[in-house]
């Protein structure tokens, strides 16, 4: 593939006009692809995005997007007493994955290796937000966290809305790059050198 500012040189260079606006369309264009392994995700295929699951500040696990199993991990409770509980994708900006089940189980290490359980078990449930905080846990006191994840298609659909963003500021970057420092030096490059095309640079490279 190549990207927008490539395409946009080689057009540019191919031609005596230059439609800088065809080729942003195509550049808009671009998520058709992702659409459609959007909409693919469900047959078993699918992009490198993967989930992550946040504890506060002090523990972080990824798994793969198509992880639906039980993931665990173990924190402190902060002196506070809540856990701060993130469940998202990792990408570059912030997509929840809301309405995932978790389980809170306040342990000990076991004598022969693993842990007990010492105190009442603790269930939530993190909300559409992504996030959810739990209060009432014991401070100082080791927790076992276990997240049930189910990425739902409402879920992909928001990742996918998540790059539309992305498009659109990359566009109004092109449009300006274009405007405020490629356009005058096609002007100046056309006018010094008529027709203005990869064949005229061939013809020259040639003498």
């Amino acid at each position: 593939m190549i990207d927008p500012i490539g395409n946009l040189v080689i057009r540019v260079l191919d031609a005596k006009t230059p439609d800088v606006n065809v080729i942003l369309k195509d550049f808009n264009n671009c998520l058709t692809d992702y659409k459609t392994w959007a909409d693919g995700f469900w047959t078993g295929w699918a992009m490198d995005v993967d989930q992550k699951f946040k504890v506060g500040n002090e523990v972080s696990v990824t798994e793969r997007k198509t992880k639906t199993g039980p993931v665990e991990t173990y924190a402190t409770c902060p002196l506070m007493g809540d856990f701060t509980l993130i469940h998202m994708f990792e990408s570059a900006r912030y997509v929840p994955i809301g309405n995932t089940p978790v389980k809170l189980e306040p342990v000990k290490k076991a004598m022969f290796g693993g842990y007990d359980v010492v105190g009442p078990v603790i269930p939530a449930n993190i909300g559409p937000s992504g996030i959810e905080v739990i209060k009432g846990c014991k401070p100082g006191q080791m927790y076992r966290i276990t997240f049930f994840p189910n990425v739902s298609e409402s879920n992909v659909k928001a990742l996918y809305a998540s790059y539309q963003g992305v498009i659109g500021n990359l566009d109004g970057w092109l449009k300006s790059e274009w405007l405020s420092k490629f356009q005058p030096q096609w002007a100046s490059y056309s006018g010094d050198r008529p027709g203005g095309s990869l064949a005229h640079i061939d013809a020259v490279c040639t003498r």
